[in-house]
Order: C-alpha cells, then structure tokens, then sequence
C-alpha cells in the first residue's frame, strides 16, 4: 500500500528514544513514527511465562530523571509505576563462585574481595586524586585513581553489568560522564561520602511498570495514536531528502513529507540513511559497535533453595566471567507481584564483548551454563528450572569504546548545522532508558522551538 503523509516530525524508529520523543513532541506538533519492525519498543519487550512475567532487556530505569516522571504523567499512566522492592535489595559479587555483599563500606571493612594494601591504595585519591587529559579507558582512570587492586573485583563486574564489556575497552568520557566531572572537581571518594552525608538527597531507586517495561512503550504508542498521530509499524524508511525547508522521507509503504526529521534506529540503519547527504557523520556512526547478549529467564520452586535469593542480584568478578555468564538477576524479589509466591524467578546475562563467541551456542547450551552457574552459586546441586525462555539480542547494548566520545563531540557539531534533522538512539549518549527520554524531551523541546 503506498500512502502520502504530511507531518510537522517524522520520526524514524519506534524504540523507546524515537517514542519518548515523539511523545513529547506531539503536545504542540503534527508526529508520524515510523517503524520497520511490527511491534513497538525496540528491545525493550516482555515475556509472559506461565505465571511469571519476565523483561527480555532492560527492567526497568532508576527514578532520578524527571523527564520519565514527566513522560509517565503526560499519558496518564502514572497508576502504573512499580517501584521495584527495596527491601534488602543487596547488591552481590561473585568471587570464587561465593556470594559477597557489597556495600559502600567495604574499603573500611575486612573482606576477600580487598586486599589491604589495595584498600589503602583506593583510599589515598582522598588525598591524592590525578586529573586525566584526553580520552582515556576506564580501566586506565580508575587505575591512576584507585591503583590496580580494584579493577577485576569491583571495576569489571561493574563495566559488564551496565556495558556488558570490559573496562579497558570503555571510554570513561562517553560511558560515564558524571564520573568524569567528579574527578575534574576533586576527590571522587569525598564528594561521594558528601552525598552520603546529604538527608536531603534522594537516592535512586528502580522503577518499572505494572506490566513489564514495555508497557512503557505500548502505553506511549497508545498515547500517540489516540491523539491523532500515526505510526507506521512493518514499514522501513528507505531514503531520506532535505530540499525546500522539507524533508522527504521514502518508506516501503509510500512517502512522508515532514519539518523535521528525528532518526533514532539503531547505529548502522541511521548510516545508512545518512550516508547519501551526510557521508562523514554517516562514516563515524557505522564504526559502532554492539554488544551481543543472551538473556536466560528461569523459574524454580522455592523449596529448593536452602536461603532464596534476596537482593538486586548479582554480578561475576573477572575470574568468574569464564563461563561467560556476566551477572544474575534476582527478579522475583526485585518485583515479587511478577510471579508466584512459591516460585524463585530469575534473568541470567551471557556473552557480550567479554564472551561473545558464546552466542554461537545453541540456546540448550546456554541454559545449560545458565543453570550450573545457580547451581554452584546458590549450592543447590540438584537444582532444576521450572520454566526456561531464552532471548537473544545479537546488537544488544552499544559500545562505548575508547573513542566514542570524540563521535559524541561530532554529533553535537553535526546537530549544530543541521537544525531540522537530530539524531537519537542508545548508541550515542547513554545507554538507559532514562538517558533515552532524557534526550528524547531535549530534542522535542528543540523541534517545538524550530518548527512551530
């Protein structure tokens, strides 16, 4: 079927970055979304298994961003947010496939995980803090600042856990950009023992929604069309024009003709849109890479864990990574309504760009690697699943390599000059679903400037 449409934006992605921005800007513009999958919401979807109800990616996003309160209230869902519970919610590390608390306190405290000559290390950069220049890893910042003893049992597990990489591959300035002005403003430890002492700080916490997070995006979808604009779902945009003050976009199913254009795909399809108009931006944002990551969900009976697991979940150190599982999630106590009381419910994350070669295995192999991670972990050697469902997403999470930042620099010079067109998407200035919304609001806010 070939249609003609004629839109203030044209939005190009339905993921929740082309969404949240389409969301906020159809309070004062015209909006089409288009989309070449047949569903909404990117990678952000949930499985109903039995009686459990898994998120397949992201579970949900941290409530300090309040631009997602804002989204949440403008479709009038707000009935909907689930906090996830915070009761013992204990962060564990796995060393020696043994379950280690982890706490703000450990470099007071006697632990496996510290040596304490690496604790007295770490504490000097309250005294003694090095400010780096250029571009560095992570890694190497974390080394100049806290010595080499904190990387494979703190630092790793934590760059695998977000990025599902390692950290001497991660650009600090792109990944973790508060983290990089903290240092540029003196000791990281004292100012976040200064946050600590601050009762006027709220601390972050998960947060979802009633049905999985991609109620979010369904909720968004619902929100749009039945306030008039469209989204095109089974539908690629093919070719994108700027003449005239309008941008013409050629889709598989007909033609749009917009003031603006938002392109928020992942990185290689938005190159490819680019690159007839716009070869040297369209160049840098094909060298991104992805990340590919397997999701095991299970299911077991509770009785058959000595002590169920309690708290967020849990991430591998270096040495435990081998297998190539990154971290555990411990979902049923995270969100209990999600599955049957007599149930433990859990998400466990593979491969990445620290095992990616595992991914070739059949999906039998990785609930195999999967199942004797609980088993050792939770010392429960007979432990048997209940249910399994297996994900995989081959472009899971972008990377923020060494480098990336550079790219960041050349988007916004890119926005600069070309003030009808932004670009979007976790591939370029965060990678959670906050930061997607975030910067879906601030170039909404740019096309109700421009275009109205």
């Amino acid at each position: 079927m070939n249609r003609s449409e004629t839109v203030d934006l044209c939005v190009i992605g339905a993921g929740i970055s082309g969404l949240s921005l389409a969301a906020f800007a159809s309070q004062q513009l015209s909006v089409c979304v288009v989309e070449q999958k047949d569903r909404v919401g990117g990678i952000l979807q949930t499985k109903e298994l039995g009686e459990a109800l898994f998120d397949e990616a992201a579970n949900g996003w941290l409530d300090s961003e309040p631009s997602v309160e804002e989204l949440i209230n403008l479709m009038g869902a707000s009935s909907s947010i689930t906090p996830a519970n915070t009761e013992g919610a204990t962060r564990f590390l796995v060393k020696d496939q043994q379950l280690h608390p982890l706490s703000p306190k450990l470099l007071l405290r006697s632990t496996p995980l510290l040596s304490w000559w690496q604790k007295i290390r770490a504490l000097r950069e309250y005294f003694w803090s090095p400010a780096l220049k250029g571009e560095p890893s992570m890694a190497h910042f974390m080394r100049s600042r806290f010595g080499a003893g904190i990387i494979d049992n703190f630092l790793a597990p934590m760059c695998a856990g977000i990025y599902a990489d390692t950290p001497e591959s991660i650009s600090v300035r792109a990944a973790f950009p508060n983290l990089w002005e903290m240092a540029h403003s003196g000791s990281i430890i004292r100012q976040l023992l200064a946050r600590l002492k601050d009762k006027t700080r709220k601390t972050p916490h998960l947060t979802s929604m009633k049905h999985g997070t991609s109620q979010l995006c369904s909720d968004i979808a619902k929100h749009l069309t039945d306030h008039g604009h469209s989204i095109q779902t089974s539908t690629s945009a093919e070719r994108i024009v700027y003449e005239q003050d309008k941008w013409t976009i050629y889709t598989s199913n007909g033609v749009i003709k917009a003031k603006g254009l938002a392109i928020t795909t992942p990185a290689q399809p938005m190159a490819n849109l680019l690159s007839e108009h716009f070869p040297t931006i369209g160049k840098s944002l094909q060298e991104i890479e992805y990340a590919p990551v397997a999701v095991v969900m299970q299911t077991f009976p509770i009785e058959a864990f000595s002590t169920p697991p309690r708290g967020f979940g849990a991430l591998l150190s270096r040495s435990d990574q081998a297998s190539g599982l990154l971290g555990i999630l411990f979902s049923s106590h995270l969100y209990p309504n999600r599955c049957p009381q007599n149930v433990v419910m859990t998400r466990s994350i593979l491969g990445g760009a620290i095992a990616p070669s595992l991914l070739e295995q059949s999906d039998a192999d990785l609930e195999k690697v999967a199942l004797q991670a609980h088993r050792d972990i939770f010392q429960c050697p007979n432990l048997s699943p209940l249910q399994v469902h297996t994900v995989r997403w081959d472009k899971a999470i972008p990377r923020y390599q060494v480098g990336h930042w550079q790219r960041q620099q050349q988007c916004h010079q890119f926005h600069q000059s070309t003030p009808h067109l932004r670009l979007s998407g976790n591939h370029l200035f965060g990678v959670a679903v906050k930061d997607c919304i975030r910067i879906g609001k601030e170039h909404a806010i740019h096309f109700i400037s421009t275009l109205s």
